[in-house]
């Protein structure tokens, strides 16, 4: 969301194209400020914008030919092309994304990304999230699972932290997992998940950490697990997970802090978990966003540094 007018400081931009606009703020303006409105409305009308006129398109089309434009000058995310695709003036998608994601920022979790909303969505009204699929998405479709899909990415988080060592957002191996887990509280009624259920999620959780299952393909293999186990632990049937692990003690030697990996992450979780303490006091560490952010520091990028324990 963009800063809001003042009208001294803070000028909206369709003033300085509009003649009632600019009379109303210029004439309050000091000397000074004058010339920098001047200087600002001089730069913006001369200024060469290119212009793309659709007609006769369904929007479906007009927004392919948006996703197309725009690869080439500042890369848009699916996301946003979902939010452009269903958007009405009674229902931002965006608008209502950002309340979300304050209130799970506010819970200490951390913001998640904006495509875990239209990845959950889309799995809820479609059961893929493919990209293709999501672009298929309607202002109907929104409207109609928001609410569930809404409690189902709080409960999922809930879940994840209380149950998997998931703490907080950076933590987690794959963001989609959210939208995993949410999809499963969404297509029920109750909030809480029944006793198979909640075992079922923790071993899909660690065996889709370790065998690196959603490494790549992500939208694909999601949708062929919601196939294979989700539905069917919805229904009640019992599940057997043929995820492979194989993960060798050299492959986890070989993990840099620094780079991306669910394997890292799930450790992470792992040692979340079992409530690590610290090596000096023996006082708790708490695993949040204050202690990922040291991390990150050049002096402590070990788990267990080898020149101190020497």
């Amino acid at each position: 969301m963009g800063r809001r007018e003042d009208k001294e400081k803070i000028v909206s931009l369709w003033r300085f194209f509009n003649d009632e606009g600019e009379d109303e703020i210029y004439d309050s303006l000091t000397k000074e400020r004058k010339g920098s409105f001047r200087r600002c409305r001089r730069i913006l009308t001369n200024y060469p914008i290119s212009i793309v006129e659709v007609r006769d398109k369904s929007l479906d089309e007009a927004v392919l030919i948006f996703e197309r434009i725009n690869q080439s000058g500042k890369r848009l995310g699916l996301f946003d092309l979902v939010v452009a695709g269903t958007w009405s003036d009674d229902f931002d998608l965006k608008a209502k994304t950002n309340e979300l994601n304050r209130e799970i920022k506010n819970s200490g979790f951390g913001k998640i990304d904006e495509e875990i909303i239209s990845q959950t969505l889309s799995l809820v009204a479609k059961e893929q999230c493919t990209h293709s699929i999501q672009l298929q998405l309607t202002n109907k479709d929104i409207k109609q699972y928001w609410d569930i899909i809404e409690d189902g990415i709080l409960s999922a988080i809930d879940f994840l932290k209380g149950n998997l060592g998931v703490k907080i957002y950076d933590f987690i191996p794959y963001p989609s997992m959210i939208a995993m887990v949410a999809y499963l509280y969404a297509k029920q009624d109750r909030r809480s998940l029944s006793p198979d259920q909640s075992s079922f999620i923790k071993e899909w959780f660690w065996k889709v950490a370790f065998s690196q299952r959603y490494r790549a393909s992500t939208f694909t293999v999601m949708g062929e697990d919601i196939k294979k186990y989700f539905k069917p632990i919805l229904s009640g049937d019992s599940v057997k997970l043929k995820v492979p692990v194989n993960l060798s003690l050299t492959d986890l030697k070989d993990i840099q802090i620094y780079s991306r990996s669910a394997v890292k992450n799930a450790i992470f979780c792992l040692l979340a978990i079992q409530q690590p303490l610290h090596f000096r006091n023996g006082s708790a560490i708490v695993l949040d966003d204050q202690i990922c952010s040291e991390y990150n520091d050049h002096e402590k990028h070990h788990i267990f540094p080898k020149a101190f324990l020497k």
